[in-house]
């Protein structure tokens, strides 16, 4: 039905997670659009960032993982690697480096993400183009999946809040 209005983005985003098969079926019967897969693959990207800082700065964590790097550099020492004044100075930068390890995490995270969407929705496309015979443009394969990450934003944030409660 030619009358039939595009679903606005919020609509979209409610649909996927509600009643994916009517909200794809309705979301196909339009031009793909960059927002549709952009933003939410921006989202999860950010969300997956967030996520990694509070994990990261979780005092336990933290302590785990300052040990575990303690624990190496002691064991480069005793192995004649480094001395015990390079180990100390090793340790002392690796505590000065908080929030550069962030920001450094954190693009590559977009990066990897990303590029990860890219490749994966290359293979989607590929594999309805030749052995599901369809004529989707790879615009569409990127919507498809790009909105499904409102899925995976759901599942990182469920995740983050079962570490924290959990450990």
């Amino acid at each position: 039905d030619s009358s039939e209005q595009e679903l606005n983005h919020s609509d979209k985003m409610i649909g996927i997670i509600t009643a994916p098969s009517e909200s794809f079926e309705k979301i196909a019967k339009f031009p793909p659009k960059t927002m549709d897969w952009f933003l939410p693959v921006l989202i999860l990207c950010v969300v997956i960032s967030l996520t990694q800082i509070l994990v990261m700065t979780n005092p336990e964590i933290a302590y785990q993982t300052k040990q575990k790097q303690q624990e190496q550099l002691d064991k480069a020492v005793l192995e004649g690697q480094i001395t015990q004044e390079q180990a100390d100075q090793r340790m002392n930068q690796l505590n000065n480096m908080g929030a550069i390890v962030h920001v450094f995490s954190s693009v590559g995270i977009f990066l990897f993400v990303f590029i990860f969407f890219f490749i994966l929705c290359g293979i989607y496309f590929l594999l309805s183009k030749f052995a599901l015979k369809g004529d989707g443009a790879y615009a569409s394969a990127l919507v498809a999946d790009g909105l499904v990450s409102y899925i995976g934003i759901i599942h990182v944030i469920l995740a983050a809040i079962f570490a924290f409660a959990f450990g």
